[in-house]
């Protein structure tokens, strides 16, 4: 049977097991009138008397306080009361806990209102209300029917000012917050003191306290028990802490070093000239010296030096003017000699002898939120690289597109023309330096889609090795006599899998830029290896996230790069080489290749002191087996006799692909669009058709939407695609499975010819 608490029925086992060995506790009590002592299961007690804690106590602070008027008294001594009982309250339960070895935070709790009354404090009568749960919801709602501290005022005959019970509040937080490891409040809310008909209390986490006192009052409306008016214990305002701290200061040198010395900024004192004349402990955890250490000596010579005179200036403008400073930024030497950000202020002041004018001041480590705020820079400037390129791409891959029509069309009828010619006739010249003209602006094209990312890969699974040493021979060609070319590769590489044309196009392109950045005589190195990585991996152009990876490096003693180089060095038509000497568009290439192989890249140079590419590709853990080759698909005959329609909105493009299948025996229909298609194969009489060659973008009906067409009404129909703007998102959202018959633009003859016999003969394969 509980006694000595008064509990909901839901908590009545938890408290009758805790009433138990808290009254075996107590029942243990010694007095030794002879040496001063009562203990109680071995643990001293002393005796106090209650009004000695409460009106005697309040009593004093009136006196103490008359020249400020009793209430401010009366309210400095329920702070003190209040943080004195809440400090007892939290030792008391530890000491509690441990004697009797309590580890579960619920049977710590329930020892609180037992060992409260059996101590003297109160008995507790608990309402159903509350929820002493062990986090932010903590809400208790009670009652101390017979508080000491409103007896005490009860007996006197006397009313007190307010609610008076603020030891009870104190103590008992106190125990509940040692008990679950939260922080906890109380605040009495009606006092029998105060001539309320009980001594109420809700005890809750700081930030929740008002919100539930608020709700109490909601509740409680106008009948019995409704608090006239309420105080919540001063310490838990900032304002009102900051208040009392500052009159602290001013009643006691000893309180403000306590103050001073357990603040995590550093407080200084300063003499006219910009010496120490006091300062603080926290000097040696910014700055590694004892205050001693300090003390005589000028504050910019703990200064960098670029900072010591700027530091000089602004305390002497401060001696000179009385004129106050803020968050002026320094940056200081640490005694091991790194740098520390340091966020200082400062106001003018007297000596104690009058006569000099002083500087006292803060100063704040801020060496990790300049860290922040310089790594949130890069990220920043990382972000906008990225949309710059992004856009960039963008542009480019739809310069690409619109050029790779034109250009199919310039090649397609320049090789018409240049075959119908005579080998003797003069003009053939001109049309070969048009044909090659052509050529090369469509390399520039695959380059731009390339670098956009918007070109079509055919990855395989494969070994760096393998495609380097495919090169080996064709690279050292490429290379002057002068320059040695050194080949380390990992024999036991990992697969990746990535496009073999493109991975060469990579190599290619690095070696030629390191062998034109090696003036004279000097080395490029080309490496494979395995490289684990198992914590994020950042650099200026690149963050690598966690996993494996296979490296490929070329490294060159060339002439290096500054930083200002490396930020464009990805960026189309930036180059460094001379007029005519190049493109700008090599690195663009490899950096959307490598992208959109899910690769990274990075650059590390100096000027002087050469160049480092790396690449890491993302190993291919599909399959336990080896890399596959990919060797050449031997050639077909090109011609035929079957009937072929091609759709395309591309007037030019359109005919020159006609041309080139009616000349090679095809019977050809034409269509400017899917619709204009569908239209010809429904046409009564029409001939049978055996394939179709689609543009994949038009207007009206596409490509996409003109193969599922197919597909429904004349399954037999093979399908060819073209364009010269796509990329494998657009395949896999119009459905395409992986080796659909795919030509991009601009398309030669032959591999126009190639493709569609290959589709024809039932063995298409994709010719992106």
């Amino acid at each position: 049977m509980l006694n000595a608490i008064k509990s909901p029925s839901q908590f009545e086992p938890v408290f009758q097991k805790a009433q138990d060995y808290v009254a075996e506790y107590f029942g243990d009590m010694n007095m030794s009138p002879s040496k001063g002592t009562i203990e109680i299961s071995g643990e001293r007690y002393i005796l106090v008397r209650a009004a000695a804690m409460s009106t005697d106590f309040f009593d004093i602070f009136r006196r103490l306080y008359s020249d400020e008027g009793a209430d401010e008294g009366f309210r400095i001594a329920k702070q003190l009361l209040f943080d004195i009982a809440h400090s007892i309250g939290i030792q008391d339960a530890k000491n509690f806990h441990a004697r009797m070895r309590l580890t579960d935070p619920v049977e710590k709790l329930s020892a609180g209102p037992i060992h409260f009354a059996y101590s003297g404090w109160a008995f507790v009568d608990i309402s159903p209300d509350s929820r002493p749960s062990p986090d932010n919801d903590y809400f208790l709602l009670y009652d101390h029917p017979r508080s000491f501290e409103a007896d005490s005022w009860i007996r006197s005959g006397r009313k007190s000012r307010g609610t008076a019970c603020v030891m009870n509040a104190g103590y008992s937080s106190g125990w509940c917050e040692a008990s679950f490891g939260i922080p906890l409040v109380a605040t009495e809310i009606t006092c029998r003191a105060r001539g309320d008909d009980a001594c109420r209390f809700i005890m809750a986490p700081p930030s929740r306290l008002e919100g539930h006192i608020q709700d109490y009052l909601t509740r409680a409306g106008n009948g019995r028990g409704r608090p006239t008016s309420y105080e919540i214990p001063a310490f838990l305002r900032g304002k009102e802490i900051e208040k009392a701290r500052r009159r602290a200061l001013q009643l006691s040198e000893e309180r403000f070093r306590g103050l001073v010395e357990t603040t995590g900024d550093w407080m200084w004192e300063l003499d006219a000239d910009g010496v120490f004349t006091y300062s603080s402990p926290q000097v040696t955890k910014i700055l590694g010296y004892t205050p001693q250490e300090v003390l005589g000596k000028k504050f910019s010579s703990f200064m960098d030096p670029e900072n010591s005179s700027r530091c000089s200036a602004l305390l002497q403008e401060t001696a000179a003017f009385e004129k106050p400073f803020s968050d002026a930024e320094f940056v200081c030497l640490h005694r091991s000699g790194y740098r520390i950000a340091m966020e200082t202020s400062g106001v003018p002041g007297v000596a104690a002898t009058g006569e000099r004018c002083i500087c006292r001041g803060t100063s704040h480590d801020i060496t990790r939120r300049k860290d922040a705020e310089r790594r949130l820079a890069e990220s920043e400037g990382q972000l906008r690289q990225a949309q710059k390129m992004d856009a960039v791409g963008r542009l480019a891959g739809g310069i690409a597109h619109d050029f790779n029509n034109l250009l199919m069309a310039m090649e397609g009828y320049a090789g018409l023309l240049l075959r119908s010619m005579p080998r003797t006739d003069e003009r053939r010249g001109d049309l070969e330096e048009i044909m090659k003209s052509a050529e090369r602006a469509a390399s520039l094209t695959h380059q731009l889609l390339a670098f956009s990312r918007r070109q079509i890969l055919v990855p395989r699974r494969l070994n760096l090795n393998t495609v380097v040493r495919n090169m080996e021979n064709m690279l050292r060609r490429l290379i002057s006599e002068k320059i040695d070319i050194e080949f380390h590769l990992e024999p036991s590489l990992k697969p990746v899998k990535a496009d073999p044309g493109q991975l060469e196009q990579i190599i290619l392109n690095l070696v030629i830029n390191s062998r034109d950045a090696v003036s004279g005589s000097g080395k490029i190195i080309v490496a494979t290896r395995n490289v684990p990585v198992r914590t994020p991996l950042q650099k200026a152009q690149d963050t690598i996230p966690p996993g494996d990876y296979a490296e490929f490096t070329v490294r060159d003693t060339g002439t290096g790069m500054d930083a200002g180089v490396l930020s464009h060095l990805f960026e189309p038509f930036f180059t460094t080489k001379p007029r005519g000497k190049g493109t700008g568009l090599g690195l663009s290439m490899v950096y959307g290749i490598v992208k959109q192989s899910n690769g990274y890249i990075f650059v590390e140079s100096n000027p002087g002191q050469g160049t480092d590419v790396r690449i890491f590709f993302p190993l291919d853990g599909e399959s336990a087996g080896g890399a596959e080759d990919f060797p050449s698909v031997p050639e077909k005959g090109t011609g035929g006799t079957e009937t072929i329609l091609i759709t395309e909105d591309e007037p030019q493009v359109r005919c020159v692909a006609a041309r080139f299948l009616r000349e090679s025996g095809y019977t050809v229909l034409e269509a400017g669009n899917g619709e204009e298609a569908l239209g010809l194969l429904a046409a009564p009489g029409r001939p049978s058709v055996q394939l179709v060659l689609t543009d994949l973008i038009m207007p009206k009906m596409d490509g996409a939407r003109l193969a599922q067409a197919l597909e429904e009404k004349y399954p037999e129909i093979k399908v060819v695609f073209m364009s010269g703007y796509s990329d494998d998102a657009v395949l896999q959202e119009a459905g395409f499975k992986a080796g659909t018959p795919f030509l991009q633009k601009p398309v030669t003859e032959n591999d126009l010819l190639r493709q569609v016999r290959r589709t024809l003969d039932g063995d298409a394969t994709d010719s992106r």
